[in-house]
């Protein structure tokens, strides 16, 4: 069978233009794929200072998930229990306290462990006076 010239010509068009388009969403793809390892990677840099059930612990990643997908693991859980914390830094771990890197995720951790040393002095001791300035908001955390 004969096929006219005028038909063949008109194929050569759709079949290259269907190509390029599989081509760009190919190159698309992979843009995105190596976006999202990027920023996988990227978020494994990260550390952040938070609770892991009644302990402070240190965390790995970013304290938001991105709808069910979690966005971090637990690096090390501390000896430091939230009842002993002020109530303010008590409230700041529960919410996640962003930092720069692993050196700065460890060195809140040891001012949260002075803070809670003192707490617990003060709660063997007699209750510091009403409006003392050095005193910290140590209630019971429960």
């Amino acid at each position: 069978e004969h096929v006219p010239p005028e038909q063949v010509e008109d194929d050569h068009p759709r079949r290259h233009r269907r190509g390029r388009l599989v081509a760009l969403g190919l190159v698309m793809l992979l843009l995105l794929g190596g976006a999202g390892v990027g920023a996988y990677l990227w978020s494994q840099t990260q550390y952040y200072v938070g609770a892991e059930g009644s302990n402070v612990a240190i965390f790995r990643g970013l304290s938001q998930d991105v709808g069910p997908i979690s966005t971090s693991r637990l690096y090390r859980t501390q000896d430091i229990a939230l009842k002993d914390l002020p109530a303010y830094q008590r409230e700041r771990v529960e919410s996640a306290i962003a930092t720069s890197g692993l050196a700065d995720a460890r060195r809140i951790v040891r001012t949260l462990q002075e803070q809670a040393e003192r707490c617990r002095e003060q709660a063997a001791t007699e209750p510091a006076p009403t409006g003392d300035p050095a005193a910290l908001d140590c209630g019971s955390g429960a």
